[in-house]
């Protein structure tokens, strides 16, 4: 038997057949948001279902919520927050408008910007990991972010990011992933019964790399 989805809800922002081929279109024209490996695949992560019932980038309302006691607005529990942080000129043209998410300059998904806030990193990473080290990896990856605001907003995806191990992954919201229960098999005899499930790849980001 198949669990429920976090939140009750299983989502999906992908956009698939004509739909996609309008929206790649349009985004041509859209002001354009470089993201780095890491954040890209954040996106398609939220629009194939892996952050259910998260729709896109919290917005401020949400984003405070988690910090305070770590469930969102609705009341489902949640402990890290999912964001998009850009400079402040990028905030003020983006907000209330749809732009263009692009990887390695290719656009690949839209945001509908419908809420931006500046935001502290050292108050991100206190209340989250409840240490300030640096030597800590979310901390560290907290205080490398450069936009001093975040930007919130559901998300689409029109065309899937570059997967190397695209024959292993199975989406929470397409395929079997969805239905079905599967039995992983270890390098010893024995089986154990489980739940088909994501394979999130994060892709290492390069050093001083200026994207989001």
């Amino acid at each position: 038997m198949v669990s429920a989805p976090h939140g009750g809800r299983l989502i999906d922002r992908v956009v698939r057949g004509p739909r996609a081929e309008r929206l790649a279109e349009e985004a041509r024209s859209m002001l354009i948001i470089d993201l780095n490996a890491n954040t890209a695949y954040e996106v398609a992560n939220l629009a194939h279902g892996v952050y259910s019932p998260l729709e896109g980038f919290m917005t401020q309302d949400d984003y405070e919520s988690v910090l305070r006691s770590s469930r969102l607005v609705n009341d489902v529990p949640w402990t890290i927050p999912i964001v998009l942080d850009v400079s402040e000129q990028v905030a003020k043209q983006a907000l209330n408008n749809d732009v263009a998410l692009s990887y390695q300059g290719v656009r690949f998904a839209v945001l509908s910007v419908e809420d931006a806030y500046r935001w502290d990193r050292r108050a991100f990473a206190e209340r989250v990991y409840g240490v300030l080290d640096p030597e800590h990896p979310g901390v560290s990856a907290a205080m490398a972010r450069q936009g001093e605001f975040l930007i919130g907003g559901m998300v689409e995806l029109f065309r899937e990011l570059p997967e190397p191990f695209e024959k292993y992954r199975l989406w929470p919201n397409t395929g079997l992933s969805r239905t079905t229960t599967t039995t992983y098999r270890p390098s010893s005899s024995q089986s154990t019964p489980g739940r088909c499930s994501h394979a999130l790849t994060t892709l290492p980001t390069r050093p001083g790399s200026s994207s989001r």
